[in-house]
Order: structure tokens, then sequence, then C-alpha cells
């Protein structure tokens, strides 16, 4: 599962119950282009690429003190793929070694893409490991207008020219060496980092409380038995899944401590039982050590609810089957 980044579910939960910034408005909206870009590709490499190719999403590397970041790698023999996903607009120019739009960028996207390469081959060739390190920038908008005037040794696609690109990889497919890569790959990866965003107490008191309906974002919910239905819209959810995701929210919104239950208790406003809470965090949220039970708090994972729980998203989806229960 490709996951939004840290800063984007951050953004997304305060938008969802409060006001940004202009500034956080303008990373949200950036951010937001950057995941729908990353997740187009992966929908064009699924729907091109029918053979077993090694792939890995959205990947953290550390290794002698760099860290590095990469959209996709995809793996084809003894090439390992670097690819760097793009969701500009507009016309982009590289001459003289710059990026231009109507003014010089600040940052060199090919530069980005070249110290990954270069990280990344030395971190194979001191395990011993002979394989060659590509790099490929891909601009997935459209709308996009991209002009190469210096020679560069990484591929570049436009959106027209992905198809072709993915196909002629597919014909060319040949399987990875069992070599070690994945192993050293996989034992230098490192989590992602979180955002350094901080929702102050302040903040926090103005945000909305209560439950969200997952469809159209109204707080108007009607609680019975097992469920949760939007009196908007009528969407309806299993009760549990909805005061689990709810919690998940403010883990998110609040990263940076602990789950307290009186928290949780204010966040999930009025309408609640406060014994149908507890029971939902003492069945799905692990408990810190070193409390005991009258200040017991949970270990925060920070996210939203789908990468908190993919590990239980099947008891989750048999939950569904209570939308019907009468």
């Amino acid at each position: 599962m490709r996951k939004k980044s840290h800063k984007l579910q951050w953004l997304e939960e305060v938008n969802h119950r409060g006001e940004l910034t202009k500034e956080e408005a303008n990373v949200y909206h950036r951010s937001k282009l950057g995941h729908k870009g990353e997740t187009g590709f992966d929908k064009l490499c699924s729907y091109f690429l029918d053979k077993p190719f090694s792939i890995i999403d959205d990947i953290t590397l550390s290794y002698q003190e760099n860290i590095l970041q990469m959209d996709k790698i995809i793996v084809n023999d003894h090439t390992i793929i670097l690819i760097d996903i793009k969701n500009y607009h507009g016309q982009y120019t590289y001459v003289n070694n710059a990026w231009y739009t109507q003014k010089l960028l600040p940052h060199d996207i090919y530069e980005q893409l070249r110290r990954a390469k270069r990280i990344t081959k030395r971190l194979l060739d001191d395990f011993h490991i002979n394989m060659k390190v590509e790099g490929v920038l891909i601009f997935m908008n459209p709308q996009s207008e991209i002009t190469i005037k210096d020679e560069v040794t990484e591929t570049t696609l436009t959106y027209e020219k992905i198809p072709l690109w993915l196909m002629n990889l597919n014909e060319n497919y040949r399987k990875c060496p069992a070599n070690g890569w994945h192993t050293v790959i996989q034992n230098h990866t490192i989590p992602s980092y979180r955002t350094d965003y901080i929702c102050s107490e302040k903040r926090l008191a103005q945000l909305k409380k209560g439950t969200r309906c997952q469809n159209c974002g109204s707080f108007h919910m009607i609680q019975k038995r097992y469920t949760l239905s939007c009196a908007s819209c009528s969407f309806i959810e299993p009760k549990e899944t909805a005061y689990a995701r709810t919690i998940c929210e403010y883990g998110t919104i609040m990263h940076n401590r602990s789950l307290k239950r009186s928290d949780i208790l204010a966040f999930v406003g009025d309408d609640y039982k406060e014994k149908y809470i507890k029971n939902i965090l003492n069945k799905h949220f692990e408990p810190e050590k070193n409390f005991g039970k009258r200040h017991i708090r949970y270990v925060n994972k920070g996210c939203q609810f789908p990468y908190w729980f993919e590990n239980k998203s099947d008891y989750f989806e048999k939950l569904e089957q209570r939308k019907y229960w009468k």
C-alpha cells in the first residue's frame, strides 16, 4: 500500500476539523497533487507491467549518514531503476544545468535523483553487489510542458511517453538476480519521517470534536447499536470502525504525544458512552508500559486509520456486515 506522506496525513486531518494557515494550505495542495501523481503512476504500472517485477514503493534509505527517499524502485535483471515522480503543472525548461519556469527554480530535480543514484550505487558496491543503477524522472501531469535542452543521463518521461516506456520495460523483462540486493536494501530502509507540524493545545481546542462522516465530512452522526449513520448524506459505518478511526485521527493530529483516555474522550465529543470508548482502546490499541491502570496510556502510531490497522484490514472488512444488522 502506497501511503500518504505523514505531512499530508496531518494536514488532511487538521483541515477536516479546522482551518489551515495560508502556508499550510499551499503545502497541502502541493502534497495532494504529489500523492495523486504517485498513485496515478502506480495504476499505470499495474496496467502495463504484467511480468513479476520486483517493485518497492515510497522507500526511505539510510546509509553512511545519508538519507534518500524514492517514490518507486523497479528492478529488472541486473538494473535497479530509481523513479522520481512529479505532478507539476505548467512549462518547465532545463538548460545550463538549471530548471526554469518563468524564473530560475531554487532546486535541481535532477540533482536529487543523481544523489539518490550515487548513494544507492555506493551501498550496493560496498556489499559487493554488482548491479547497475539508473534514474528516471517522471512528469505525471498531462498539462505540463517539459523541455530538456541539456544532455542528461537520466531518462525523462512526460505523461504521453510513460505507456511506451512501461511496455518496453515489460517486453524486456528479466528476472532479477538472487545476489542479496533486496536484503541490503531492506536492512538500510528506515521509517519515513514524521512531519514537524505540531498541533498546540490552543489549536486542538479550536478543532471540531466528534466522529466525522467518511463520505461527506459532516459531524452530524446518528448513533445506533451497531452503526453510526450520517444525518446529512445517510452514509453508514460500523460503530466500532468509526470510533477506532476517530482515535486514529486524534493520534495523527497529536502525533507527538501518547494516547490518553481523557484526551480521547474529549476528542470524540459528548455523544458517546465512556465504557464503549474504553473497550475500543483496550481492544485495538497497545498500552504503553510503566503506567498503572488509573493512568493508562496507549502507543500512538501517529497515522491515519488505513495505515494504523493495515494488518487488521480483514477484521474491519468483516465488520461491514454490521451495517445490515437490526
